[in-house]
């Protein structure tokens, strides 16, 4: 996407980060770019696929709930780590079940990446964030 805002880019990262945690995966960092058109990246430390699956439809979700088109390239990485149309479906529901019932979490998720160094958050500082160790 063209011209997005480091607030839409902070708000999808969140939404995977979020669903990835809470479905124990391990995050290593999460990251928001800038530039012309900022971007951002979650970077995982393997895991099992079907939750990979559900953190990459998070993209594809939180997207598609806030009508900003969604991600072909989420879209993509869930297809790969599932075997049938309908487990991208379960996927796509769970991750959505996820961010409905973390919006808490996932605000603090986005403050904190608009507000760090580098835009950079660590797994660890999320889980210090998430368990209200920091502002």
């Amino acid at each position: 996407m063209a011209n997005v805002s480091p607030l839409l880019v902070a708000r999808h990262e969140a939404a995977h980060a979020v669903v990835g945690l809470k479905l124990g995966l391990k995050l290593v960092e999460a990251r928001i770019t800038p530039g012309e058109a900022w971007h951002g990246h979650c970077l995982w430390l393997g895991g099992e696929r079907f939750a990979l699956a559900c953190m990459f439809g998070a993209g594809v979700v939180w997207d598609r709930l806030c009508h900003e088109g969604f991600s072909a390239a989420d879209a993509e990485l869930c297809r790969k780590h599932t075997t049938t149309n309908a487990a991208v479906g379960t996927c796509y529901k769970i991750a959505k079940e996820i961010i409905r019932n973390s919006r808490a979490a996932h605000g603090l998720v986005t403050r904190a990446l608009l507000n760090a160094d580098d835009y950079r958050l660590t797994g660890n500082d999320l889980k210090r964030i998430l368990r209200g160790e920091d502002d």
